[in-house]
């Protein structure tokens, strides 16, 4: 298993950017260091899912 290289601040502040409009995934991948992959599995919540870590739940704008 890889290191990590997210912090749970980095993963709020990645949603944040996403519900902008202004930011695509590859340009967020290049800011954070990771894979395009992994920004597109935060942004559909399969990596850091607010299950695993409540402290996501506040103020990350929910998708409807």
């Amino acid at each position: 298993m890889g290191a990590i290289k997210l912090s749970v601040e980095k993963v709020r502040n990645i949603r944040k950017l996403l519900a902008t409009g202004n930011y695509t995934h590859l340009s967020l991948s290049k800011r954070y260091k990771v894979s395009r992959g992994h920004i597109t599995k935060i942004a559909n919540k399969m990596r850091w899912d607010e299950r695993n870590y409540p402290q996501l739940r506040d103020g990350i704008p929910q998708k409807e």
